[in-house]
C-alpha cells in the first residue's frame, strides 16, 4: 500500500513560508506522496490553541483568543487487500505496475508498483535507509502506475481499429495480406511483423486475436497522426486522468508539432507507422490504460479513478470523465468478441490462460520495445518462445484485460518491465486478479 498511502517528512521551510497550506510547527510532518499528501488537510484536521496575556510573573490574567482544535476526518480506501496482495506477490522481485478499476464508477480496487519501500522508514530518523530508498536504481519510490511512461505497444490496436473503422478505411469484412512485413507504396524500407512468416490473410478481428502488426502498419500509413492524437484523446491518452494520487503524468500523445517542439524534426509517414502499433513516440502510464480499458468495457463510459471511497460516513460520487460515441454500437460488441477470442481462441496471443483460467474475459497482450530501432527495418517482437537471459535487454510485457464478460465488473492493467512477454508474463497475473475478486 505504500505508493497509495505515501509518507510523512518534516515540514519544509518553503512549505512553512505558505502559512495557510502549511499552518503548522516546523516539529510536525506532513504528507510527501500518495494519499498522505493529498488528503492532508481532511486527515490533519486543524491545530487547536490560546493566546493568552500573562503578567510579569508569568500568571495568566486573561484569554485573548482561542481556537478549538478540529477532528480529523476518517477516509476508506477503495482497494480490495487480497487482490493488492496477490498483485504485489505477482510482481515481487520485478520492477512494474498493476492497476485495477471497477470500470462502472472508477473506483481503483488495486494499484500497486513494485518494487514498493516501508513508509515507515521516513517516520524515524534512519537518513541511511533514507538515502538507500531516494538513490536506488530501481527507484521503489517512483509510483510506476500513475507516474510511469511506457510504450502502450500492441495494446493500442484495439483503439487504432476503432480509428480505422471512423474514418471509413476499414470495416469488419475488410482484409489483407500479411506475408510477415509492410512497405509503404510497395518499396524502400520493410518494416516487420513479430511473425516471421506473417499471418496470412488477415481482417480486424484476426489482426486483434494474433495481433498482427503488418495489419496496423497498413492502417496507420493511411491516418494523419493528427487523427490517430484526436481519437487516442477521446480514450484518454495524452491527459491525466485526474486520479486522487499526487505526481500522475500526462504521457505522450504525438503530434507534428510535439516532434518539432520536443526534438526538433519534422514528422515522416515511419513515425505514424510505429505509433500504429504503439510503439514510437507515444508513451501512457498503466491509469491511463485503465482508463481506457474502462471505456471498451462499459462501452463508451469511464469514471474518473479514485481511491478513496468514503470520507466519515460520505461516499465518494462517481464523476463521468470520458463518453465515446461509436457509429454504431455493434461495433463495441465486435471488439469485445475479437478481444475475447485473444484469450479463448487457439491462436489468440493469450491462449494460454485457458488453461487455468475461471472467468471469461477479453484482453489485449503487448510487448514494448525497449531498445532503438534501426532505420533500416523495424522488427516488433508480440511473443517469445524463450526468454532472453539479459534482463535489461528484454522488453516489457503488457497486458490490458476486463471481466467477465459480457457484464465486467473489473478491469485490469498490467505492466512488467523487461518481462518479455504479455501473454506469459503479464495476462496471468490480470486473470488471478479477475477470478480472485469473483469470487469474493
Amino acid at each position: 500500500f505504500s505508493h497509495v498511502i505515501g509518507y510523512l517528512g518534516p515540514v519544509s521551510l518553503e512549505e512553512k513560508e505558505d502559512s495557510e497550506q502549511f499552518p503548522y510547527p516546523l516539529s510536525f510532518k506532513t504528507g510527501k506522496t500518495g494519499v498522505e499528501k493529498v488528503y492532508e488537510g481532511l486527515m490533519r484536521g486543524e491545530v487547536g490553541y490560546k493566546t493568552v496575556e500573562v503578567d510579569v510573573y508569568g500568571q495568566e490574567i486573561r484569554e485573548l483568543e482561542r481556537m478549538v482544535p478540529k477532528k480529523a476526518h476518517d477516509l476508506y480506501l477503495s482497494l480490495d487487500k487480497d487482490l493488492q496482495k496477490l498483485a504485489r506477490n505477482e510482481l515481487a522481485g520485478r520492477k512494474g505496475a498493476v492497476v485495477a478499476i471497477d470500470p462502472n464508477n472508477g473506483l481503483i480496487k488495486t494499484l500497486v508498483s513494485s518494487p514498493d519501500f516501508n513508509p515507515n522508514i521516513f517516520n524515524r530518523s534512519e537518513s541511511g535507509q533514507v538515502n538507500d530508498i531516494l538513490k536506488s536504481i530501481d527507484s521503489p519510490i517512483f509510483n510506476r502506475a500513475i507516474s510511469g511512461n511506457y510504450p502502450p505497444a500492441s495494446t493500442l490496436k484495439p483503439f487504432i481499429g476503432l480509428l480505422g473503422i471512423k474514418e471509413g478505411i476499414i470495416d469488419w469484412a475488410s482484409t489483407i495480406q500479411d506475408d510477415g512485413f509492410f512497405q509503404i507504396n510497395g518499396q524502400g524500407r520493410k518494416y516487420r511483423g513479430w511473425k516471421e512468416e506473417g499471418h496470412g490473410k488477415v481482417n480486424l478481428q484476426k489482426s486483434i486475436v494474433e495481433s498482427s502488426d503488418v495489419f496496423y502498419y497498413n492502417l496507420a500509413s493511411q491516418l494523419p497522426i493528427e487523427s490517430i492524437s484526436s481519437f487516442l484523446k477521446l480514450f484518454g491518452f495524452g491527459s491525466k486522468t485526474g486520479i486522487d494520487l499526487y505526481a500522475e503524468t500526462e504521457g505522450i500523445l504525438p503530434s507534428r508539432k510535439w516532434k518539432l517542439g520536443a526534438i526538433g524534426e519534422s514528422w515522416f509517414v515511419g513515425d505514424t507507422i510505429n505509433v500504429g502499433i504503439g510503439q514510437g513516440y507515444i508513451s501512457c502510464s498503466p491509469i491511463q490504460l485503465a482508463v481506457a480499458m474502462s471505456i471498451l468495457a462499459t462501452r463508451g463510459k469511464a469514471y474518473k479513478p479514485r481511491v478513496i471511497e468514503r470520507i466519515d460516513e460520505i461516499f465518494t460520487e462517481p464523476e463521468l470523465i470520458y463518453k465515446v460515441e461509436l457509429s454504431s454500437e455493434k461495433n463495441w460488441k465486435k471488439l469485445e468478441d475479437s478481444m475475447s477470442l485473444v484469450v479463448s481462441s487457439w491462436n489468440g496471443t493469450a491462449h494460454n490462460l485457458t488453461e487455468f483460467g475461471k472467468v471469461k474475459i477479453a484482453g489485449k497482450t503487448g510487448t514494448a520495445q525497449i531498445k532503438s530501432l534501426t532505420d533500416e527495418v523495424l522488427t516488433v517482437k508480440e511473443e517469445y518462445e524463450d526468454i532472453r537471459e539479459e534482463e535489461t535487454s528484454r522488453d516489457h510485457a503488457l497486458f490490458i484485460g476486463y471481466g467477465p464478460i459480457p457484464e465486467p465488473k473489473l478491469a485490469v492493467v498490467v505492466i512488467v518491465e523487461n518481462g518479455e512477454s504479455g501473454s506469459i508474463i503479464a495476462a496471468p497475473i490480470a486473470q488471478k486478479l479477475i477470478d480472485l475478486y469473483l469470487e469474493e
